[in-house]
This record gives C-alpha cells, structure tokens and sequence, in this order.
C-alpha cells in the first residue's frame, strides 16, 4: 500500500472539522477528493503532507510513518498557493528545489518547462508571471522528482480550458506511464471524470466512498 491513512481526527477549538477518516491509495491509483468549500479537503492534504498534526491516528507513505513537520521524499505536494520564490525565474525555482533531493537534472526541468508550455530561456521573476503561468510552475514543482504520490488541491484553478485539458493529459499519462499516484481535491466534474478511478467525498467530517454511478450527483 502507498497511502494508508487510519482513524484520523482533526479539531480547530471546538470545531470538529474530520473524524474518523480511513483512506488508502494503491500505486498507480488516481483518488478524487470531493466536498463543500470548508469541509476539510485541504485539512486532509495538509496532514498527509506533515504541515499540520492530527489530534488522532495514523498516516504512513511507503511504510514511513508521518508525523508533523515531516516531508515524505515520496511526496510531491500543491496545497493552496504554489510555493514559489518570486524573485526568482520559473527555471531558477525547478533548480532550487531539485538540488534538495538531487533526483532532477537540467534536463528534465527544461522538458517540463517545455511541456507545460513555459519557456525554459524566460529570465523574468515569477512575481510578473500570471496566476495561470504560477499555477502551472507549481503543478510542475509538485512533480519535479518524480514522486511515488502527488497531492493536488484544486490544480486547474486560473487555468484556461486549453491548458485544463493539456495537463489532464499529461496527469494520466503519469498515472499510467510512470506509475504515479495522485490524490486530488476539486470542485471541477471533469477533474473526477477524466482522472479518476476512485472518490470519496467529506461529508458530516467523515470519509465516504462515492459509488460510480452516485458521482455526477455530487455536482448538482
């Protein structure tokens, strides 16, 4: 198993946000995450991430147990805002966050670039980039060293339709070329449709699986 996640409950004061949340994802599998704005989705991703301490249970990645403050080299992670340095290039940024884990060359940040339609020779700081250009630095950061699991939460956000579909296609093709696991928090259809081959939904703090033929329901 790559994921396991037991028994996880989260508070902020007196207000239950998670209880009791089981969750396990398989190599190669892509798991949708869906529920209303507040319902925890981004809680649950941060917490697999180690940036924020359940109050109760367990997570593991690869049979390493997560705690608080501890990143999974398994991991690749876009939570909210993109992490970028702004004042930095879109391929000075890839090259300071390869040389952490030393798994990325100079090629492959060049590739990705290319791929994600931004160019590898643009020497202007991120900070003049769009929203659009950073969301797609940031999916490109999440991916850089080839993570084992990817958590997205809400990556096709600022992005125009041609580059939704653009990197849809190029998250299936990790799915099924490289064998990369995503698990991915959204409020877009398409996303559960196109990606994914399991969802659960937050409902009432809890994790319920969504039955097949029960997901376009969940939109209305």
């Amino acid at each position: 198993m790559l994921l396991t996640c037991k028994q996880l409950e989260k508070k902020f004061g007196e207000t239950v946000i998670l209880r009791d949340v089981s969750l396990s994802i398989n190599c190669g599998e892509a798991v949708g995450l869906i529920g209303h704005n507040g319902s925890g989705k981004t809680v649950l991703l941060k917490m697999i991430a180690g940036l924020l301490k359940p109050d109760r249970g367990c997570i593991w990645i690869c049979d390493e147990k997560i705690s608080f403050g501890k990143y999974s080299r398994h991991l690749g992670v876009l939570i909210e805002r993109p992490g970028i340095l702004l004042n930095l290039s879109a391929s000075e940024n890839l090259k300071a966050l390869a040389s952490i884990q030393r798994i990325a060359d100079a090629s492959r940040i060049r590739s990705l670039l290319e791929l994600f339609e931004l160019d590898p020779s643009d020497k202007r700081p991120t900070k003049k980039y769009s929203l659009g250009m950073k969301q797609k630095l940031g999916i490109i950061m999440a991916i850089l060293d080839r993570p084992r699991l990817v958590l997205l939460d809400e990556p096709m956000s600022n992005l125009d339709k041609n580059s939704i579909q653009k990197i849809r296609k190029i998250l299936l093709e990790l799915i099924k070329k490289e064998g990369m696991s995503i698990l991915i928090a959204t409020h877009q259809k398409d996303d559960i449709e196109m990606l994914t081959n399991k969802v659960f939904e937050i409902k009432e703090n809890r994790l319920v699986e969504v039955d097949l033929f029960d997901r376009k329901s969940c939109f209305r």
